[in-house]
C-alpha cells in the first residue's frame, strides 16, 4: 500500500519533535512492507499524489481542505480532518460536555463579546480558542479579577478572534496519549517526570502530583469513546484529578508527539493500517446506527 505522511509545520506545535513519531510511524510501515512517502502540510497544497492512504498532523486550514478532498475521493485520512477541527477548543470544550464528559465548568467567547468580569469563579484559566496554543501568552492563569482586563486586551491587540474560560482545578495533573481503537493507552504525572516534556511548564501551577488513587481503565474508556466518535483515533490530552478520585477533561487534542511513550505508540498508529478498511467501516456503522458521531460539524458550524 502507498501511505503518504504529512507533516505538521512547527508554529503548530511549539518546543515539540513532532518528525520523531512521524518518523517512527514511517518506519514501522516500511517494516510491514507499506511504501511511505513524506510531504510537508505546506508542499501538500499543490496536490498529494498517487496514495492509498494518508496519517496526518497538519493543522492549518488550507491543508486541511485538501485532505477533506482526499477523503471525498474515498482515501482514508487518520486523523480525519473532521476529528482535526473538532480539536479547536471552542468545539471540543462543547463536544465534551455533549458527550457526557466531565470538564471544569467552562464558558466560550469571542474576545469581543466577553464580559467585563467573569461570571466563572476565580482563579481561572484562558485559553486561545480559535487556534491551538503557538505562544505562551496563549494560555493564561488568572489568581484574581484584577488579572482580567490585562489579559483580554492582550488576547485583542494579538488579534485572536476566541477564548475558552475554565475554572482552575485543585489536583494532579495527568497526561494521557491513546491510539483508538487499537487499545493503546498511556498516562503519566508530568510534574513527577524527570526530563518530562512541557511545552510552557504550566503544569507547575497544581504543583507536584499527590498521586490520589483514581480508575484509569474508566478514564481510557470515556476517552476512547470519545475519540472514536469524534473521529479523532490518535490524541492526547489533560485531567486533573482531585482528591477524590474524579478526573476533569482539560485538554484534548489531536495527534501530540507521544515524547514519553513514542515507540509503543508508533507501533499502534502503524497496526492502523493494517485493518483500516474495518476501522473506518466500525466508525461509519456508529454514524448509521444510532451511535451519531458527534456534532456540530466544524466544516459547516456558523459557532466561533
Amino acid at each position: 500500500m502507498k501511505i503518504t505522511g504529512v507533516t505538521r509545520d512547527a508554529s503548530f506545535s511549539p518546543n515539540s519533535n513532532d518528525w520523531a513519531i512521524m518518523e517512527a510511524v514511517g518506519k514501522h510501515l516500511g517494516d510491514n512492507g507499506h511504501q511511505v512517502d513524506f510531504i510537508s502540510e505546506k508542499d501538500i497544497l499543490e496536490g498529494v499524489g498517487d496514495t492509498d492512504a494518508i496519517f496526518s498532523m497538519a493543522r492549518s486550514s488550507q491543508a486541511l481542505e485538501t485532505l477533506a478532498l482526499c477523503e471525498k475521493q474515498g482515501i482514508p485520512v487518520i486523523n480525519s480532518t473532521q476529528g482535526v477541527l473538532r480539536c479547536n477548543r471552542t468545539i471540543v470544550t462543547r463536544l465534551m460536555i455533549q458527550a457526557g464528559l466531565l470538564v471544569p465548568p467552562s464558558q466560550c467567547f469571542t474576545v469581543h463579546d466577553a464580559p467585563e468580569v467573569p461570571s466563572i469563579a476565580f482563579p481561572l484559566w484562558v485559553k486561545r480558542a480559535d487556534q491551538c496554543a503557538q505562544v505562551k501568552e496563549d494560555v493564561c492563569f488568572l489568581s484574581e479579577k484584577s488579572q482580567w482586563a490585562s489579559t483580554l486586551k492582550d488576547f485583542q491587540h494579538r488579534q485572536v478572534e476566541s477564548i475558552v474560560l475554565s475554572q482552575h482545578l485543585e489536583g494532579d495533573i495527568v497526561k494521557f496519549y491513546g491510539v483508538a481503537p487499537t487499545g493503546f493507552f498511556y498516562w503519566y504525572y508530568p510534574t513527577l517526570a524527570k526530563g518530562g516534556h512541557s511545552k510552557f511548564g504550566l503544569e507547575a501551577v497544581n504543583g507536584p502530583a499527590r498521586q490520589y488513587p483514581f480508575n484509569a481503565p474508566s478514564l481510557h474508556t470515556a476517552i476512547e469513546e470519545f475519540a472514536f466518535r469524534t473521529g479523532t483515533w490518535v490524541y492526547g490530552g489533560d485531567c486533573i484529578i482531585d482528591n477524590k478520585g474524579n478526573y476533569h477533561i482539560i485538554d484534548f487534542n489531536d495527534w501530540p508527539s507521544f515524547s514519553p511513550c513514542r515507540e509503543p505508540a508508533s507501533i499502534a498508529i502503524a497496526s492502523l493500517f493494517e485493518h483500516l478498511h474495518e476501522h473506518f467501516s466500525r466508525w461509519q456503522d456508529m454514524n448509521n446506527n444510532g451511535r451519531p458521531i458527534l456534532h456540530p460539524d466544524p466544516l459547516h458550524s456558523t459557532e466561533p
